[in-house]
């Protein structure tokens, strides 16, 4: 029974073999001579991945440079050299700023709290009955009392005293002391009047204890004015102004502006 089956088998074989010499094998085909399956038609209308050419390793067929399946990033974006930011943003001309602001005229700083002369050329401060330092002890509108003159002539001279203990007791014009001849408008105080006209007194001789100055008046138009003495020891910060019986911080003496000097000019 054993060589029964082994002739059997080996009978298929020769079979399979192709049998006789007139056999063209047609009943056999070996498995290595069939044809590579090629995939057939795309099944949704999509393109194969197969091109016909052989399949080398089964990447996509990408271009020259896509050989490992790497994309190949293209060339740069702009066309020119690679980005690096760009140039710097111009920021343009520098803003113009606009003419610069006018501050205006200088701001009037008024009369000074301490009594100086105002840096405006006003009036300065009055030492007339303040007991201060810088108030005379004494002085006057000496000589005359009245002047009658013709417009745009001199006048009569006029005298004027001053004494300052500790000032004018020596030979020649104290140390320190300003002398000023004045005239104004009549009816005017010449304490606050701006319509006054103040011109330096020259000293004429000691008198005493007393220092007596001088000087004289031209005045262009015709009028009735007044006319008087003032003292600064100060350095013209504050004046002592002077009538005809005497002003200053020695006992009773206060100042007039109605016991003034009377001047006509014709």
């Amino acid at each position: 029974m054993r060589r029964l089956l082994v002739l059997c088998f080996a009978m298929a074989l020769v079979h399979c073999s192709g049998g006789d010499d007139g056999d063209d094998g047609s009943s056999f085909v070996p498995l290595d001579a069939r044809p590579a399956y090629d995939g057939g038609p795309p099944r949704d209308g999509a393109v194969s991945p197969w091109d016909g050419g052989p399949a080398d390793s089964g990447v996509l067929d990408g271009g020259d440079d896509r050989d490992a399946g790497v994309r190949d990033a293209g060339g740069v974006r702009d066309g020119g050299d690679p980005r690096d930011g760009g140039p710097a943003r111009d920021a343009g001309p520098p803003r113009d700023a606009g003419p610069m602001r006018d501050a205006g005229p200088p701001r009037d700083a008024g009369p000074p709290r301490d009594g100086g002369t105002p840096p405006d050329g006003g009036l300065p401060a009055v030492a007339n009955e303040t007991d201060a330092p810088e108030e005379c002890d004494f002085c006057n509108l000496q000589f005359p009392p009245t002047l009658t003159f013709a417009a745009g002539a001199t006048s009569d001279t006029v005298y004027a005293r001053i004494y300052e203990q500790g000032v004018t007791e020596a030979a020649g014009p104290g140390a320190g002391i300003i002398a000023e001849l004045g005239y104004g408008p009549a009816g005017t105080d010449p304490r606050t009047s701006g319509a006054w006209v103040w011109q330096t007194a020259t000293f004429n001789v000691n008198s005493g204890n007393d220092d007596e100055y001088q000087g004289a008046f031209t005045v262009g138009t015709a009028g009735s004015y007044l006319y008087t003495s003032r003292f600064s020891l100060d350095g013209g910060a504050s004046f002592t102004y002077g009538d005809l019986d005497g002003a200053g911080s020695n006992g009773g003496l206060d100042f007039s502006p109605t016991n003034l000097g009377v001047m006509t000019v014709q």
